[in-house]
């Protein structure tokens, strides 16, 4: 399992929702970007040894609802995300909507897994 790495940084989400891809689906969706760029202000996708890495940011709004909710969402989205093998140079952003927390890990994983397979991250694996 290769560790993933958070988004951070004003100028990473700019980048990522300015020139990303938009995919959704019921209760998740995603902006991908593919080939991310390295500068020398620290933009996001590569370490200090140049080796490409993947960025992910997952993300719930104020109405999603307390924050012991949200960060539950988070939580088992990430659980998920660890259980996935990814390679390849992508930063992505997921945003996570009401109703999550009410489905079980084999439905949330599947639906990730149909997102993650829409936006090109993965290939068909299901």
């Amino acid at each position: 399992m290769k560790k993933i790495f958070s988004l951070k940084g004003k100028n990473c989400f700019n980048e990522v929702y300015e020139k990303g891809k938009r995919h959704k689906t019921d209760s998740l969706s995603a902006v991908v970007l593919k080939k991310c760029r390295y500068d020398a202000g620290g933009f996001c996708s590569r370490k200090a040894d140049g080796k490409a890495e993947f960025k992910l940011a997952v993300i719930t709004g104020k109405k999603f609802g307390k924050a012991y909710e949200r960060n539950r969402a988070r939580r088992r989205v990430r659980a998920v995300l660890n259980e996935i093998t990814f390679t390849g140079n992508f930063c992505m952003s997921i945003n996570v909507y009401n109703g999550i927390n009410k489905i079980n890990h084999d439905e949330l994983k599947k639906e990730l897994l149909k997102l993650l397979i829409k936006t090109g991250v993965l290939k068909d694996e299901i």
